[in-house]
């Protein structure tokens, strides 16, 4: 299905739009089997999962481009996304061969989800949220394997740019902007939640304008 793809329709026709330079490819992975992501967690029920699903996604869709030899990679994501892009950047680029350059992550969990927390906690949301999730788990804010990974980032801080919404109660800016990223690879959009940020031109001008000029892209 093209569930992922569409997502992200706003984005590449932007980026189009914006003259990316010839050399650039857009490459857009889908690591959820169905439209309905709860229902298709198979191998993916946990952040290494979804990252290993991801990679291998991406060298399937290099070999088949005939991209054998690709310079730099920006990875880009939304809310899991974005902690999937981060993983694979830390824990997984080097051992694949993907020259990960960059992190695009918007309104991403890096510090865990409040919201979460409090709906773990109440009975009438546990058809919703199920606690022997090992994902839900790992986003709650006193997650041991995502403070590993916060730690792994804050030694490659500034690979990282990251996006927000003041209005987001899913993911608080402050999880999604952490405190050891540079000013200038942060961006908090006033009045925008966790799904309308993706269509802010204002944000989308931000990543664009960092990808320019961080990466000549």
């Amino acid at each position: 299905n093209r569930f992922n793809e569409c997502q992200w329709l706003f984005g590449r026709i932007l980026m189009q739009a914006r003259g990316l330079n010839e050399n650039t490819e857009i490459i857009t992975v889908n690591y959820f089997k169905g439209p309905v992501m709860r229902d298709h967690w198979e191998n993916t029920e946990t952040v290494e999962g979804c990252s290993n699903l991801v990679v291998g996604q991406i060298k399937a869709q290099l070999k088949e481009r005939g991209l054998g030899n690709v310079d730099n990679m920006i990875l880009m994501g939304h809310s899991l996304g974005g902690v999937v892009s981060a993983y694979i950047n830390e824990f997984l680029a080097k051992e694949n061969n993907l020259p990960v350059a960059g992190v695009v992550a918007w309104s991403a969990p890096f510090a865990g989800s409040d919201l979460l927390l409090w709906a773990k906690s109440k009975s009438y949301l546990q058809n919703i949220v199920k606690n022997e999730e090992k994902i839900t788990r790992e986003f709650c804010p006193t997650s041991e394997s995502m403070a590993e990974l916060r730690k792994r980032m804050n030694v490659n801080k500034s690979s990282y740019f990251a996006v927000s919404g003041a209005c987001d109660p899913l993911v608080r800016p402050d999880s999604a902007l952490l405190p050891f990223f540079k000013s200038e690879n942060k961006i908090l959009i006033p009045y925008l939640g966790h799904y309308n940020i993706k269509v802010s031109l204002r944000a989308w001008y931000s990543v664009l304008q960092h990808l320019e000029q961080n990466h000549g892209l």
